[in-house]
């Protein structure tokens, strides 16, 4: 959050690249934050051997994410696609805690 146009300056040279890099790097490290709970709590369950859990998490980071960005993207343009990954993080995020009370009570 702190350089993105720094970073997305070592892979591009075009500066409307920069600029959409940059303020999609913004928007996608607001959901890094929340993303931690999820991947540990995932990695735990798989460890103790509860694969349902594991599995569960895993699908709503890498599927939710496509008919969540694709409506977001209805409202907000290219940027809410971008949204999406964020708010698709703390719905992980969410799902992952309340899984852990359900199997930890």
């Amino acid at each position: 959050m702190v350089f993105p146009d720094r970073l997305m300056g070592m892979f591009s040279e075009n500066p409307v690249t920069i600029l959409e890099g940059a303020k999609a790097l913004r928007i996608i490290s607001c959901g890094f934050v929340v993303s931690a709970v999820s991947v540990m709590l995932s990695g735990a369950f798989e460890g103790l051997g509860k694969g349902g859990p594991s599995l569960v998490i895993s699908l709503i980071r890498y599927l939710v994410i496509i008919p969540i960005a694709f409506v977001l993207r209805g409202f907000f343009g290219a940027e809410g696609v971008w949204i999406g990954f964020a708010v698709t993080e703390v719905m992980a995020a969410a799902v992952s805690a309340l899984m852990l009370r359900r199997y930890f009570p």
